[in-house]
């Protein structure tokens, strides 16, 4: 992160109030490395969802980068049940080559306790390999194995059509599931 920057988004789907959802982002440099907040709202006020999120990252050299998050989230349905979540996860992304990219993910959270058959704690572990062979084009893949889930995997092609395109102009993508 070299500059402070912010952004705000905010919709409501079909002009309903229950479909209405509202983000708010900042990033700033701070020590030689960069820190975000994010804080997320959607519903009504008669069902609503919370988020509050801190994230950290810093480089440590050309090819190694780290990071670290944590997040606040809230369930909410007034008179009926307020569920408060908490996770945090670090993350370490690894230049193999100029054009080849990889990353891990390691995130621990506690699920908002809405029923008494799911676990309390659950573990994510994602791995990431992207392969970038010229500017307008990108192969990428994403594993994703969440604690009592099956592992999900996706693989991804991107082409810009030209060259001032951003990175998600034209997409194809497939998930596979494996048992685990």
């Amino acid at each position: 992160v070299q500059h402070f920057s912010t952004g705000i988004y905010g919709e409501r789907k079909y002009l309903l109030e229950g479909l209405q959802q509202f983000c708010g982002l900042m990033q700033f440099p701070l020590l030689q490395s960069g820190l975000g907040l994010q804080l997320d709202y959607a519903g009504s006020a008669l069902m609503n969802e919370t988020a509050l999120g801190l994230v950290y990252g810093k480089k440590l050299g050309d090819r190694l980068s780290v990071g670290l998050r944590f997040h606040y989230y809230q369930l909410q349905v007034p008179g009926y049940v307020r569920a408060p979540a908490l996770w945090a996860g670090a993350g370490l992304q690894f230049q193999l080559t100029p054009q080849l990219q990889t990353g891990f993910s390691f995130t621990r959270s506690t699920k908002p306790n809405l029923s008494s058959s799911e676990p309390p704690l659950t573990q994510v572990y994602r791995f990431g390999l992207g392969y970038e062979p010229s500017q307008r084009v990108c192969i990428s893949t994403d594993w994703i194995k969440e604690t009592h889930k099956d592992l999900m995997g996706t693989i991804a092609i991107r082409y810009a059509l030209d060259r001032k395109s951003t990175r998600l102009n034209s997409s194809h993508s497939s998930v596979s599931r494996m048992p685990s």
